[in-house]
């Protein structure tokens, strides 16, 4: 009976491919282009965000760019120039992730008047990752669009990718964006900026459990409130 190979071969040979066929960014990247070229741009948007999540600060440009060229073949345009945005700046070595621009967290923390609006944000699960601190700007316009989406404070392409999707995603409460076009039509667009520490699971749910709340948007573990 042939042996069983063991973890450390299996390990040899898959370097060996991996240096026979290119690295495995290569391979994504390719995987991706292919899926945009038949109009497949949902399937090329999910592994480039699984290359986000691995690759965090070793992502490579081609990478984003394929991530903001599916999101513009989705129609998703806010994400897209936001994303695309905080590329840029990333690309033309700007500080992104610094103490210094926690004037941010001051700024989003505060009572922000139309953070009602918001219901939930908008990944369908909370996340388990170590993205840090994440911030961002964004405006609620009168047919409850969002758009406008700016990084204020993102370590890594993942970490921007995150909130940006958490923001755009987001579900509006009807009946207080209907209440305010009637009661005050010239307050649109609503400005306001989000701000998050996470270092662990943080909930989408708009809800008061008996942990810490900030204008009603509440965590279920300590440390990883979402602040408005």
């Amino acid at each position: 009976m042939p042996a069983t190979p063991t973890a450390a071969a299996l390990l040899a040979a898959a370097s060996l491919l991996a240096g026979c066929t290119g690295t495995i960014s290569e391979w994504e990247i390719g995987r991706a282009s292919r899926h945009l070229e038949a109009g497949r741009p949902d399937r090329a948007l999910g592994i480039t965000g699984r290359a986000l999540d691995r690759h965090r600060e070793r992502a490579e440009p081609r990478e984003l760019e394929l991530h903001v060229e599916a999101l513009y073949a989705l129609g998703r345009r806010a994400e897209a120039e936001a994303f695309a945005d905080y590329a840029k700046r990333r690309a033309a070595g700007m500080e992104l992730d610094s103490d210094e621009l926690e004037a941010s967290r001051a700024e989003c923390t505060r009572g922000q008047d139309g953070a009602e609006l918001i219901k939930e944000w908008g990944h369908d699960a909370p996340t388990f990752k170590e993205l840090g601190a994440v911030a961002a700007r964004f405006q609620i316009e009168s047919n409850g669009a969002i758009d406008e989406i700016r990084i204020l404070r993102a370590r890594d392409p993942s970490a921007a990718w995150w909130i940006i999707e958490a923001i755009a995603r987001a579900r509006l409460s009807p009946n207080r964006l209907t209440n305010r076009r009637q009661s005050a039509p010239g307050s649109f667009p609503v400005r306001l900026c989000a701000w998050w520490e996470i270092g662990g699971p943080v909930s989408r749910e708009v809800t008061i459990p008996e942990g810490g709340c900030i204008r009603g948007f509440c965590t279920h573990a300590p440390g990883t409130a979402p602040h408005m």
